[in-house]
């Protein structure tokens, strides 16, 4: 009946949802620092506002994977 997660799919989501480890099996998720982000991007904003050129047009933010049950290693 269905899909077998993760023996037949393993699933990852972007961004660990509160939801992601109350489910079965929990859900497995890239976990990245949405404040940071968000205050980066208003800071860049501002400047482009103001007539400004920000330092770069790029940022680098760390991750994490939270590896939970919904995935598995491939099997060869």
């Amino acid at each position: 009946m269905g899909i077998q997660v993760p023996e037949e799919l393993s699933l990852a989501s972007f961004g660990d949802m509160g939801i992601s480890d109350q489910v079965w099996p929990g859900i497995t998720a890239v976990k990245y620092p949405i404040a940071e982000i968000v205050e980066e991007s208003v800071e860049m904003l501002v400047k482009l506002v103001e007539g400004e050129k920000p330092e770069s047009n790029q940022a680098i933010f760390p991750t994490e994977i939270i590896l939970r049950g919904s995935t598995t290693f491939r099997k060869s």
